[in-house]
């Protein structure tokens, strides 16, 4: 079994508690800022890194827009924020959801250069 969550909890007796020899126990790292842009970008292709880019980056911007409400002394829900998407499946469901979004994206121009085309023909 391969999990990011925590094997027992404090308020739960966990089956394999008293099989703890027997388990290997891994501290996984975040992935770096290199290391999720060189998986976007074989996930996403030259076309898709683009949005993986803007979406960090207006990402990235909201947080610093967040941060400086703290300082003037409002409250904020982000105290101790991690970064969502060093978590490798994090990563991967937003790489899917960009993936789908170029596809639909392509689709709908498609779609306008086929009216156009007709539009012309007529």
């Amino acid at each position: 079994v391969v999990t990011s969550r925590p094997l027992l909890s404090r308020d739960r007796y966990s089956a394999l508690e008293n099989e703890s020899e027997l388990l290997v126990t891994m501290r996984l790292e975040n992935l770096s800022d290199e290391q999720k842009r060189i998986v976007a970008y074989a996930r996403l292709g030259a076309a898709g890194i683009e949005a993986y880019d803007n979406l960090l980056s207006r990402l990235r911007t909201s947080q610093n827009v967040s941060d400086q409400g703290t300082q003037q002394g409002e409250e904020t829900s982000n105290d101790g924020a991690e970064d969502v998407f060093g978590n490798p499946m994090m990563l991967s469901m937003l790489l899917c959801y960009l993936q789908t979004m170029g596809r639909r994206s392509e689709e709908l121009e498609a779609d306008e250069e086929k009216a156009e085309e007709s539009e012309e023909t007529t």
